[in-house]
Protein backbone atom coordinates (compact mmCIF):
# COMPACT_ATOMS: atom_id res chain seq x y z
CA UNK A 1 0.00 0.00 0.00
CA UNK A 2 1.01 3.60 -0.65
CA UNK A 3 2.48 5.17 2.15
CA UNK A 4 1.38 9.26 2.22
CA UNK A 5 3.44 11.10 4.96
CA UNK A 6 1.75 14.26 5.91
CA UNK A 7 3.80 16.98 7.48
CA UNK A 8 2.91 20.00 9.27
CA UNK A 9 1.12 21.96 12.31
CA UNK A 10 -1.94 20.77 14.73
CA UNK A 11 -4.84 23.29 15.27
CA UNK A 12 -7.67 23.13 17.41
CA UNK A 13 -9.61 25.46 15.25
CA UNK A 14 -12.30 27.85 16.41
CA UNK A 15 -14.54 28.85 13.58
CA UNK A 16 -16.98 31.71 14.10
CA UNK A 17 -19.27 34.55 12.51
CA UNK A 18 -18.90 38.08 13.35
CA UNK A 19 -21.60 40.58 13.07
CA UNK A 20 -19.51 43.70 12.13
CA UNK A 21 -15.72 43.59 12.96
CA UNK A 22 -14.89 47.06 15.22
CA UNK A 23 -11.15 46.42 15.18
CA UNK A 24 -8.96 46.95 17.71
CA UNK A 25 -9.72 48.64 20.98
CA UNK A 26 -13.46 47.95 20.47
CA UNK A 27 -15.85 45.08 20.62
CA UNK A 28 -16.92 42.82 18.06
CA UNK A 29 -19.77 40.51 18.59
CA UNK A 30 -20.10 36.47 17.68
CA UNK A 31 -23.43 35.97 15.96
CA UNK A 32 -22.66 32.11 15.86
CA UNK A 33 -20.16 29.66 15.64
CA UNK A 34 -19.36 27.79 12.30
CA UNK A 35 -18.99 24.12 12.73
CA UNK A 36 -20.78 21.73 15.34
CA UNK A 37 -17.03 20.36 16.27
CA UNK A 38 -15.64 22.97 18.71
CA UNK A 39 -13.08 23.36 18.42
CA UNK A 40 -12.57 21.08 15.16
CA UNK A 41 -9.30 19.36 14.45
CA UNK A 42 -8.00 21.34 12.26
CA UNK A 43 -4.17 22.14 10.84
CA UNK A 44 -2.77 18.71 8.59
CA UNK A 45 -6.35 16.97 10.02
CA UNK A 46 -8.18 18.65 7.36
CA UNK A 47 -5.30 16.48 4.83
CA UNK A 48 -5.59 13.12 6.57
CA UNK A 49 -9.64 13.15 6.81
CA UNK A 50 -10.07 14.15 2.99
CA UNK A 51 -7.32 11.78 2.11
CA UNK A 52 -9.39 9.21 3.63
CA UNK A 53 -13.25 10.31 2.73
CA UNK A 54 -11.11 10.15 -0.84
CA UNK A 55 -11.31 5.99 -0.64
CA UNK A 56 -7.55 5.85 -1.72
CA UNK A 57 -5.49 2.71 -0.85
CA UNK A 58 -3.28 4.72 1.17
CA UNK A 59 -0.92 4.13 4.64
CA UNK A 60 -1.44 7.81 5.71
CA UNK A 61 1.11 8.65 8.64
CA UNK A 62 0.96 12.38 10.34
CA UNK A 63 4.24 14.02 11.09
CA UNK A 64 3.06 16.58 13.94
CA UNK A 65 3.28 17.86 16.96
CA UNK A 66 0.62 18.28 20.13
CA UNK A 67 0.09 19.34 23.54
CA UNK A 68 -0.13 16.72 26.19
CA UNK A 69 -4.12 17.95 26.89
CA UNK A 70 -6.80 17.04 26.16
CA UNK A 71 -7.15 18.88 22.95
CA UNK A 72 -4.23 17.16 21.59
CA UNK A 73 -5.42 13.72 22.38
CA UNK A 74 -8.92 14.77 20.40
CA UNK A 75 -6.94 15.40 17.51
CA UNK A 76 -4.62 12.72 17.47
CA UNK A 77 -7.86 10.66 17.44
CA UNK A 78 -9.77 12.32 14.82
CA UNK A 79 -6.68 11.31 13.31
CA UNK A 80 -6.78 8.04 13.87
CA UNK A 81 -10.66 7.38 13.38
CA UNK A 82 -9.91 8.38 9.81
CA UNK A 83 -7.78 5.52 9.54
CA UNK A 84 -4.06 7.11 9.94
CA UNK A 85 -1.56 6.15 12.16
CA UNK A 86 0.03 8.23 14.90
CA UNK A 87 3.96 7.30 15.65
CA UNK A 88 4.51 10.78 13.60
CA UNK A 89 2.81 13.09 16.41
CA UNK A 90 4.84 14.02 19.26
CA UNK A 91 3.21 15.00 22.44
CA UNK A 92 4.89 17.94 24.45
CA UNK A 93 5.07 21.07 25.90
CA UNK A 94 2.04 21.96 27.83
CA UNK A 95 -0.90 22.71 25.34
CA UNK A 96 -2.11 22.27 21.75
CA UNK A 97 -1.90 24.68 18.86
CA UNK A 98 -5.17 26.12 18.41
CA UNK A 99 -6.62 29.27 16.12
CA UNK A 100 -9.00 31.50 15.84
CA UNK A 101 -11.24 32.06 12.66
CA UNK A 102 -13.67 35.06 12.37
CA UNK A 103 -15.78 35.43 9.28
CA UNK A 104 -16.73 39.10 9.38
CA UNK A 105 -20.18 40.58 8.27
CA UNK A 106 -18.21 42.41 5.23
CA UNK A 107 -17.28 39.22 4.02
CA UNK A 108 -13.90 39.33 5.50
CA UNK A 109 -11.78 36.89 8.05
CA UNK A 110 -9.35 37.52 10.48
CA UNK A 111 -7.20 34.66 11.83
CA UNK A 112 -4.94 33.96 14.94
CA UNK A 113 -3.12 31.56 15.73
CA UNK A 114 -1.70 30.08 19.07
CA UNK A 115 1.44 27.76 18.01
CA UNK A 116 1.64 26.83 21.62
CA UNK A 117 4.78 25.50 22.90
CA UNK A 118 4.70 22.04 21.59
CA UNK A 119 7.36 22.02 19.06
CA UNK A 120 10.64 22.01 21.32
CA UNK A 121 13.90 22.15 19.86
CA UNK A 122 12.67 24.40 16.95
CA UNK A 123 10.69 21.77 15.56
CA UNK A 124 13.52 19.34 14.94
CA UNK A 125 11.84 16.01 14.25
CA UNK A 126 12.39 12.88 16.72
CA UNK A 127 13.60 9.66 16.28
CA UNK A 128 9.74 8.00 15.35
CA UNK A 129 8.92 11.08 13.09
CA UNK A 130 12.43 10.64 10.94
CA UNK A 131 11.66 7.32 10.68
CA UNK A 132 8.30 7.75 9.14
CA UNK A 133 9.77 10.40 6.75
CA UNK A 134 11.90 7.77 5.52
CA UNK A 135 9.45 5.20 4.39
CA UNK A 136 7.47 7.93 2.44
CA UNK A 137 6.02 7.27 -1.39
CA UNK A 138 4.49 10.36 -1.48
CA UNK A 139 4.96 13.16 1.25
CA UNK A 140 2.68 16.58 1.56
CA UNK A 141 4.10 19.16 3.17
CA UNK A 142 1.76 21.84 4.73
CA UNK A 143 3.05 24.50 6.69
CA UNK A 144 5.20 23.51 9.78
CA UNK A 145 7.96 24.81 11.69
CA UNK A 146 10.95 25.48 8.97
CA UNK A 147 13.34 23.01 11.14
CA UNK A 148 11.28 20.44 10.56
CA UNK A 149 10.42 20.90 6.84
CA UNK A 150 14.75 21.03 6.15
CA UNK A 151 14.95 17.75 8.26
CA UNK A 152 12.32 16.44 6.17
CA UNK A 153 13.72 17.07 2.50
CA UNK A 154 16.88 15.76 3.95
CA UNK A 155 15.45 12.69 4.98
CA UNK A 156 13.31 11.56 2.21
CA UNK A 157 14.09 8.91 0.06
CA UNK A 158 14.79 9.87 -3.50
CA UNK A 159 11.70 7.65 -4.84
CA UNK A 160 9.24 10.07 -2.82
CA UNK A 161 7.01 12.04 -4.26
CA UNK A 162 6.59 15.37 -2.79
CA UNK A 163 3.96 18.10 -2.82
CA UNK A 164 4.24 21.22 -1.79
CA UNK A 165 0.87 22.73 0.05
CA UNK A 166 2.23 26.58 -0.13
CA UNK A 167 1.78 29.00 2.67
CA UNK A 168 2.45 32.72 2.38
CA UNK A 169 4.79 32.90 5.57
CA UNK A 170 8.09 33.73 5.34
CA UNK A 171 9.47 32.82 8.94
CA UNK A 172 8.67 29.26 7.83
CA UNK A 173 9.96 29.33 4.28
CA UNK A 174 13.02 31.87 3.98
CA UNK A 175 13.48 32.08 0.05
CA UNK A 176 16.55 29.63 0.13
CA UNK A 177 14.05 27.10 1.46
CA UNK A 178 11.37 28.44 -1.18
CA UNK A 179 14.04 27.39 -4.00
CA UNK A 180 14.62 23.85 -2.13
CA UNK A 181 11.04 22.97 -2.49
CA UNK A 182 10.41 24.45 -5.76
CA UNK A 183 12.98 22.29 -6.76
CA UNK A 184 12.49 19.38 -5.08
CA UNK A 185 8.25 19.01 -5.43
CA UNK A 186 6.19 17.15 -7.94
CA UNK A 187 3.76 18.96 -7.58
CA UNK A 188 3.55 22.84 -6.12
CA UNK A 189 -0.24 23.66 -4.67
CA UNK A 190 -1.13 27.68 -3.74
CA UNK A 191 -3.44 29.81 -4.08
CA UNK A 192 -3.28 32.82 -6.59
CA UNK A 193 -2.92 35.66 -3.75
CA UNK A 194 0.43 33.84 -3.07
CA UNK A 195 2.30 34.00 -6.69
CA UNK A 196 3.74 37.18 -5.26
CA UNK A 197 5.43 35.08 -2.75
CA UNK A 198 6.61 32.65 -5.11
CA UNK A 199 7.47 34.85 -8.23
CA UNK A 200 10.55 36.67 -8.61
CA UNK A 201 10.80 39.55 -11.37
CA UNK A 202 10.70 38.06 -14.70
CA UNK A 203 10.62 34.54 -13.28
CA UNK A 204 7.09 32.70 -12.87
CA UNK A 205 6.49 29.94 -10.45
CA UNK A 206 6.03 27.61 -12.82
CA UNK A 207 9.74 28.50 -14.17
CA UNK A 208 10.96 28.01 -11.34
CA UNK A 209 9.90 24.65 -10.56
CA UNK A 210 11.66 20.90 -11.75
CA UNK A 211 11.09 19.53 -15.24
CA UNK A 212 8.10 17.99 -15.00
CA UNK A 213 6.44 19.51 -12.11
CA UNK A 214 2.80 20.41 -11.80
CA UNK A 215 2.09 23.99 -10.58
CA UNK A 216 -1.64 24.71 -9.63
CA UNK A 217 -3.16 27.86 -8.43
CA UNK A 218 -6.40 27.73 -7.00
CA UNK A 219 -8.75 31.23 -7.74
CA UNK A 220 -11.47 31.03 -5.36
CA UNK A 221 -15.26 31.47 -7.57
CA UNK A 222 -12.83 31.78 -11.22
CA UNK A 223 -11.48 27.80 -10.44
CA UNK A 224 -8.39 26.31 -11.07
CA UNK A 225 -5.38 26.65 -13.24
CA UNK A 226 -2.73 24.61 -13.90
CA UNK A 227 0.43 24.02 -16.04
CA UNK A 228 2.81 21.31 -16.45
CA UNK A 229 5.37 21.79 -18.58
CA UNK A 230 4.01 23.90 -21.75
CA UNK A 231 0.39 22.06 -21.21
CA UNK A 232 -2.41 24.30 -18.94
CA UNK A 233 -5.25 23.18 -17.61
CA UNK A 234 -8.75 24.96 -16.25
CA UNK A 235 -11.25 23.72 -13.99
CA UNK A 236 -14.35 25.49 -13.19
CA UNK A 237 -15.77 25.19 -10.24
CA UNK A 238 -19.64 25.61 -9.19
CA UNK A 239 -20.55 28.73 -7.11
CA UNK A 240 -21.11 27.96 -3.41
CA UNK A 241 -22.76 30.31 -1.36
CA UNK A 242 -21.31 30.15 2.12
CA UNK A 243 -19.04 31.63 4.72
CA UNK A 244 -16.83 29.32 6.25
CA UNK A 245 -14.18 27.77 3.95
CA UNK A 246 -11.47 26.28 6.64
CA UNK A 247 -9.89 23.59 5.55
CA UNK A 248 -11.05 24.05 2.09
CA UNK A 249 -7.64 24.39 0.28
CA UNK A 250 -6.12 21.53 2.73
CA UNK A 251 -9.17 19.69 1.59
CA UNK A 252 -7.90 20.04 -2.74
CA UNK A 253 -4.39 19.17 -1.85
CA UNK A 254 -5.20 16.14 -0.50
CA UNK A 255 -8.09 15.10 -2.81
CA UNK A 256 -5.96 15.42 -5.72
CA UNK A 257 -2.83 13.62 -3.98
CA UNK A 258 -5.46 10.39 -3.95
CA UNK A 259 -6.06 11.38 -7.92
CA UNK A 260 -2.40 11.14 -8.71
CA UNK A 261 -1.10 8.01 -6.45
CA UNK A 262 -1.17 5.84 -9.60
CA UNK A 263 -0.17 8.42 -11.88
CA UNK A 264 3.27 7.86 -14.03
CA UNK A 265 6.23 9.64 -13.37
CA UNK A 266 6.75 12.28 -14.52
CA UNK A 267 3.22 13.34 -14.35
CA UNK A 268 0.99 13.76 -17.64
CA UNK A 269 -1.41 16.13 -18.27
CA UNK A 270 -3.82 13.14 -19.10
CA UNK A 271 -3.50 12.17 -15.08
CA UNK A 272 -3.61 15.72 -13.84
CA UNK A 273 -6.61 16.57 -15.43
CA UNK A 274 -9.45 13.97 -13.56
CA UNK A 275 -7.55 14.72 -10.01
CA UNK A 276 -7.51 18.03 -10.50
CA UNK A 277 -11.33 17.95 -11.47
CA UNK A 278 -12.05 15.51 -8.29
CA UNK A 279 -9.96 17.61 -6.11
CA UNK A 280 -11.79 21.01 -6.64
CA UNK A 281 -15.16 19.20 -6.63
CA UNK A 282 -14.32 17.89 -3.15
CA UNK A 283 -13.76 21.72 -1.74
CA UNK A 284 -16.19 22.73 -3.49
CA UNK A 285 -18.12 20.29 -1.64
CA UNK A 286 -16.49 20.72 1.75
CA UNK A 287 -17.71 24.29 1.96
CA UNK A 288 -21.29 23.67 0.23
CA UNK A 289 -21.85 20.78 3.17
CA UNK A 290 -21.46 23.66 5.62
CA UNK A 291 -24.17 25.62 4.26
CA UNK A 292 -24.70 29.72 4.71
CA UNK A 293 -24.59 30.16 8.36
CA UNK A 294 -24.69 33.79 8.19
CA UNK A 295 -27.54 34.86 10.85
CA UNK A 296 -30.35 36.66 8.79
CA UNK A 297 -31.08 40.31 9.19
CA UNK A 298 -34.15 41.46 11.56
CA UNK A 299 -36.68 42.32 9.52
CA UNK A 300 -37.97 46.15 9.81
CA UNK A 301 -41.05 47.04 11.50
CA UNK A 302 -43.90 48.50 8.83
CA UNK A 303 -44.09 51.84 9.41
CA UNK A 304 -47.40 53.05 11.35
CA UNK A 305 -49.68 54.95 9.11
CA UNK A 306 -51.54 57.51 10.97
Amino acid sequence: MTRVVVVGYASLDHAMQLGTFHGPDATSIVTGRLSEEWPRPGGIAHHVRALHASGARADVQPVSWVGPDAGGAGWVRALTDAGAGSAGVRACGTRTPSSYLMYTGDGGAVCVFDPADCHHDDGALTAAQRDVVRTADWCVLAVAPQRATRDVLALLPAHARVVWAVKHDAAAYPPDLVAELLGRADVVSLSAGERGFLDLPGVPVHDRVRPGALVVETRGAAGVHARLGTAELDVAVRPVDAVDTTGAGDTFVATLVAGLLDAPAPLTPAAAGPALAAAAAAATDLIASRGDRRPTPAARPAPIKE
